[in-house]
């Protein structure tokens, strides 16, 4: 067998916690459900629902530290989400899966990100995941 990924049809529900500060508590947490799914089996597209900032549709353009990459194409209707450029991947640097802003190799600058280290694919994230 060779080292790639096969789309697959499956979905995974990821939950993102934001932190934030407020005048009863040094941290308070806002959890956000994310729904990622292949549109069909064997699509290289996946859907992303949940927080307007990753909202879309994503196409697979390959494999980043050996695991599917994606690439947001489209913003889902009514998504008043970001216009910029958004990658889904996963980032042995980091040892997590991210939404990175911009194109190129870069990785630093994550949206969100989960520490979800034995998901092959990102449908597969069960963990939480926290708003950079």
């Amino acid at each position: 067998g060779g080292g790639g990924y096969l789309a697959e049809g499956c979905a995974g529900a990821w939950e993102l916690v934001s932190s934030a500060s407020d005048s009863t508590s040094s941290r308070a947490h806002e959890l956000f459900q994310v729904r990622i799914s292949h549109l069909a089996v064997g699509a290289a597209r996946l859907s992303v629902r949940g927080v307007h900032s990753v909202d879309g549709l994503y196409d697979r353009i390959g494999d980043f530290d050996g695991r599917p990459a994606y690439q947001r194409t489209e913003l889902l209707p009514g998504s008043p989400g970001a216009t910029g450029e958004l990658r889904l991947l996963y980032s042995n640097l980091h040892g997590d899966w991210r939404f990175v802003e911009g194109g190129g190799e870069g990785v630093s600058r994550a949206v969100a990100f989960s520490p979800e280290v034995r998901a092959a694919k990102p449908e597969q994230v069960a963990g939480p995941w926290q708003l950079s």
